[in-house]
């Protein structure tokens, strides 16, 4: 059975799942009606359905929150129903690097059968922007890319990197949400973002929550650490943030104390200056495109908290 080389990619997409309902779906455009894809990553599944193509896909990851329903599923990357994806004749299959070890056996279905596999690694904001320019340069924006993989043996699509100048790409969208304010947030103080509030845990460094919160410049309560560490209630008064924002789709509670719970009672900067924020976008733990519509509401919050500020920050320094 292969094994996990990222477990907070999976702690992610786990936590994403519980109570998730889906957003309207955005504006699209129409796919090349010759593509048969197969998405093996609910992540870049999202990212397909950004594109435009969503009526070109023919299989989808067993967890996946976006793509309709009618579309059949396929197994996750632990274990594929390759007789699923048999069935779906796919001219393409895009899965996530990183998360397993690669499969042997759909490496050799996919010479066998003559489709091709795109692989991406999705763990910084840069890789989901490259992930997003390159499927739109590969399956939306005819002639800028390589129709055939390198070899048999990766079987990675190739797209030229100098079309990425040629015309204007998804990562756009995406660097206008994530860039720096003019007016930083210094004022806000140091910010502890948390993926979940019972147990408490927190995303850290190496994160993509963590790198969104540090371009928007903005100070992270946590410096240091893993991407997920499993929190108490004294490590919380240890690190003595200012502010607190907490990710968790499909919640419902308008009062962001009550989403926070204990946390929220906690003799924290966070508590004195009343600077609790909940995200709820449905896919705010899933590295994606959806990143730029959570940072738009990261934004809001700090921007309101920028706007009122406390007369002084007393957190640790």
């Amino acid at each position: 059975m292969p094994r996990f080389l990222l477990t907070v990619v999976t702690l992610f997409i786990t936590a994403a799942l519980g109570g998730c309902s889906k957003p309207p779906p955005p504006p699209t455009t129409t796919a090349p009606a010759a593509d048969r894809i197969i998405v093996l990553s609910p992540a870049l599944a999202i990212i397909c359905q950004d594109l435009g193509l969503e009526d070109s896909i023919v299989g989808r990851h067993d967890w996946d929150l976006a793509l309709a329903d009618s579309i059949p599923k396929v197994g996750d990357h632990l274990s594929l129903d390759y007789e699923a994806i048999i069935r779906q004749e796919p001219t393409l299959v895009i899965a996530e690097s990183g998360l397993t070890e690669r499969e042997p056996r759909l490496i050799a279905l996919a010479a066998e059968r003559g489709f091709a596999i795109a692989e991406y690694p999705m763990l910084t904001l840069d890789d989901i922007a490259e992930a997003a320019d390159d499927l739109y340069l590969d399956l939306v924006a005819d002639g800028f890319a390589e129709q055939e993989p390198r070899s048999p043996d990766d079987a990675v699509k190739f797209v030229d990197p100098a079309k990425r100048f040629e015309r204007a790409l998804p990562s756009e969208r995406l660097a206008r949400a994530f860039a720096p304010d003019d007016r930083g947030f210094e004022s806000v103080g140091r910010v502890l973002l948390l993926g979940s509030a019972d147990p408490p845990a927190a995303v850290g460094p190496r994160s993509f929550h963590h790198q969104l919160l540090e371009r928007m410049g903005a100070a992270t309560a946590i410096t240091d650490g893993a991407p997920w560490q499993e929190l108490d209630a004294e490590s919380v008064i240890r690190l003595a943030p200012d502010a607190i924002i907490l990710f968790a789709p499909g919640r419902t509670e308008a009062d962001a104390a009550e989403a926070l719970g204990l946390i929220a009672t906690l003799e924290t900067p966070a508590k004195r200056h009343n600077r609790f924020g909940v995200i709820t976008h449905p896919y705010a733990l899933i590295p994606s495109t959806s990143l730029a519509a959570v940072a738009d509401e990261v934004r809001s919050l700090l921007e309101q908290w920028r706007e009122a500020p406390s007369n002084a920050l007393d957190s640790a320094p």
